[in-house]
Protein backbone atom coordinates (compact mmCIF):
# COMPACT_ATOMS: atom_id res chain seq x y z
CA UNK A 1 0.00 0.00 0.00
CA UNK A 2 1.45 3.77 -1.10
CA UNK A 3 1.06 6.22 1.20
CA UNK A 4 0.91 10.13 0.61
CA UNK A 5 0.64 13.28 2.94
CA UNK A 6 -1.41 15.93 2.77
CA UNK A 7 0.57 19.37 2.07
CA UNK A 8 -0.46 22.65 3.70
CA UNK A 9 -2.46 23.74 0.91
CA UNK A 10 -4.63 20.16 1.26
CA UNK A 11 -2.86 18.50 -1.65
CA UNK A 12 -2.02 14.97 -2.13
CA UNK A 13 0.54 13.24 -4.53
CA UNK A 14 -0.95 10.69 -6.73
CA UNK A 15 1.37 7.52 -6.73
CA UNK A 16 3.24 7.44 -9.87
CA UNK A 17 1.88 3.74 -11.33
CA UNK A 18 -1.18 4.68 -10.27
CA UNK A 19 -1.56 7.31 -12.28
CA UNK A 20 -0.43 5.83 -15.39
CA UNK A 21 -2.73 2.71 -14.73
CA UNK A 22 -5.43 4.68 -14.30
CA UNK A 23 -4.08 7.07 -16.80
CA UNK A 24 -4.73 10.23 -14.51
CA UNK A 25 -2.64 13.14 -16.58
CA UNK A 26 -2.42 16.82 -15.60
CA UNK A 27 -6.13 18.15 -15.89
CA UNK A 28 -7.67 14.94 -15.45
CA UNK A 29 -11.15 14.72 -13.21
CA UNK A 30 -11.05 12.71 -10.45
CA UNK A 31 -14.15 11.92 -8.11
CA UNK A 32 -13.97 11.08 -4.23
CA UNK A 33 -16.30 9.30 -2.80
CA UNK A 34 -16.78 8.01 0.93
CA UNK A 35 -17.43 4.17 1.61
CA UNK A 36 -17.15 1.92 4.58
CA UNK A 37 -13.85 1.33 4.23
CA UNK A 38 -12.80 5.18 3.58
CA UNK A 39 -12.12 7.84 0.60
CA UNK A 40 -12.56 6.20 -3.16
CA UNK A 41 -10.38 8.26 -5.18
CA UNK A 42 -12.13 7.58 -8.69
CA UNK A 43 -10.95 9.07 -12.20
CA UNK A 44 -13.79 10.70 -14.68
CA UNK A 45 -14.32 9.60 -18.24
CA UNK A 46 -12.06 12.70 -18.97
CA UNK A 47 -8.86 12.62 -19.79
CA UNK A 48 -8.42 9.17 -21.05
CA UNK A 49 -5.86 8.80 -24.25
CA UNK A 50 -7.54 8.43 -27.59
CA UNK A 51 -5.94 7.42 -30.50
CA UNK A 52 -6.40 9.76 -33.71
CA UNK A 53 -7.65 6.94 -35.92
CA UNK A 54 -10.61 7.11 -33.43
CA UNK A 55 -11.19 10.69 -34.13
CA UNK A 56 -10.29 11.37 -37.35
CA UNK A 57 -13.10 13.79 -38.90
CA UNK A 58 -15.21 14.39 -36.06
CA UNK A 59 -14.56 17.99 -36.88
CA UNK A 60 -16.35 19.80 -39.97
CA UNK A 61 -14.73 22.26 -41.61
CA UNK A 62 -14.96 24.78 -44.66
CA UNK A 63 -11.80 25.46 -45.04
CA UNK A 64 -9.67 23.55 -47.49
CA UNK A 65 -6.45 21.72 -45.70
CA UNK A 66 -3.28 23.16 -45.74
CA UNK A 67 -0.67 22.23 -48.25
CA UNK A 68 2.70 21.97 -48.18
CA UNK A 69 3.42 24.90 -49.84
CA UNK A 70 1.34 26.52 -47.07
CA UNK A 71 2.75 25.34 -44.48
CA UNK A 72 6.49 26.09 -45.86
CA UNK A 73 5.27 29.54 -46.38
CA UNK A 74 4.02 30.23 -42.88
CA UNK A 75 7.22 28.49 -41.41
CA UNK A 76 9.59 31.44 -43.69
CA UNK A 77 7.06 34.15 -42.59
CA UNK A 78 7.68 32.78 -38.81
CA UNK A 79 11.50 32.30 -39.05
CA UNK A 80 11.57 35.88 -40.82
CA UNK A 81 9.38 37.70 -38.12
CA UNK A 82 11.46 35.99 -35.22
CA UNK A 83 14.96 37.20 -37.14
CA UNK A 84 13.92 40.65 -37.17
CA UNK A 85 12.51 40.58 -33.63
CA UNK A 86 15.66 39.05 -32.86
CA UNK A 87 17.53 42.00 -35.01
CA UNK A 88 15.35 45.36 -33.38
CA UNK A 89 15.56 43.88 -29.67
CA UNK A 90 19.75 45.00 -30.17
Amino acid sequence: MDTSKVSSKWQVVIPRHVREAEQIRVGSEVAFERTAEGILLRPVGAGKRVAPEEVYGILKTRRRAATEADIARAVRAAAARKEHKRRTSR
